[in-house]
């Protein structure tokens, strides 16, 4: 199995989402990932919580996972 090799990028929206993109080496393009906010500490910094995260792959189909920080 090749290694998988990518990067994502994320940018906080104004309702505290997340929108943003992804690309690996298997990849032939950018693709577009969302994710919402579940929840999170009134106190805590910028992107600390827990999102649902759904996206799409060309060989893949439909994904979805929960991105979690907690300090």
């Amino acid at each position: 199995m090749a290694n998988l090799i990518g990067r994502f990028y994320f940018k906080l929206t104004d309702s505290k989402n997340l929108i943003g993109e992804f690309s690996n080496n298997t990849s032939k393009r950018n693709y577009t990932e969302s994710a919402d906010l579940d929840h999170r500490k009134p106190d805590d910094a910028k992107f600390i919580g827990e999102y649902f995260s759904t996206w799409h792959e060309e060989n893949g189909g439909n994904h979805e996972c929960v991105l979690a920080k907690w300090e």
